[in-house]
């Protein structure tokens, strides 16, 4: 569902109160960046006078967020209940480039659901300012070939950020809202697989092991 023109003014407010309190020095260095997380609020484009995809499409060079994930998004649910549906979006940010995952489970015409995939990369830039530069898609595991004309890049602006949520602005101050779904716990993994290793070589090296 697109924000109403009062719900963006509502939402713009409260957040201006959050963004104040921002705990994170640097958010756009954070290891807290890493993750997954949930658009949860999108206000990025204005529903204009009449409120179709092809409005959004036409404004996707210039304002989209987290994009064309979100974008993408908001286009199919403008479209009719019946014929598409989709699932909530999920973004990933990954230590390694392209470090921008987004996904999307969609279903067109009640047909079995495909897993829609967008790989941005990542750059940063300031403590608060990082570079989005589309990069790839993928469609049930399938690799799509973008043309260069539609691969583009936007400045987006971390303006809050902590265990549970983030904020992010693009260039024109419109704000996505994500919240997290889980941490990236690959160190985690690791630290234990290492762990594992060492034990068992020294289980093997004891000769009272037998």
């Amino acid at each position: 569902m697109t924000p109403t023109v009062s719900d963006r003014l509502l939402v713009n407010e409260m957040l201006l109160s959050v963004e104040s309190e921002n705990p994170t020095p640097s958010p756009a260095y954070s290891p807290l960046l890493e993750g997954t997380w949930e658009v949860v609020y999108s206000g990025t484009v204005s529903p204009g006078l009449v409120p179709s995809p092809t409005r959004e499409i036409a404004l996707a060079m210039y304002a989209g967020g987290f994009s064309p994930g979100t974008f993408a998004y908001q286009v199919a649910n403008r479209l009719p209940a019946e014929l598409i549906k989709t699932s909530p979006l999920s973004l990933t940010i990954l230590p390694d480039q392209p470090r921008i995952e987004i996904t999307s489970e969609v279903t067109v015409f009640n047909s079995s659901a495909q897993t829609l995939k967008l790989r941005n990369t990542l750059d940063v830039e300031s403590d608060m300012r990082i570079r989005e530069t589309y990069s790839e898609a993928e469609v049930s595991g399938q690799g799509i070939a973008v043309p260069e004309a539609l691969k583009y890049e936007r400045l987006l602006f971390i303006t809050y950020l902590d265990e549970d949520m983030m904020v992010a602005r693009d260039d024109t101050g419109a704000p996505d809202i994500l919240v997290r779904t889980s941490a990236l716990i690959v160190d985690e993994i690791t630290d234990d697989e290492d762990l594992i290793t060492t034990e068992e070589a020294v289980i093997e090296s004891d000769p009272q092991s037998d």
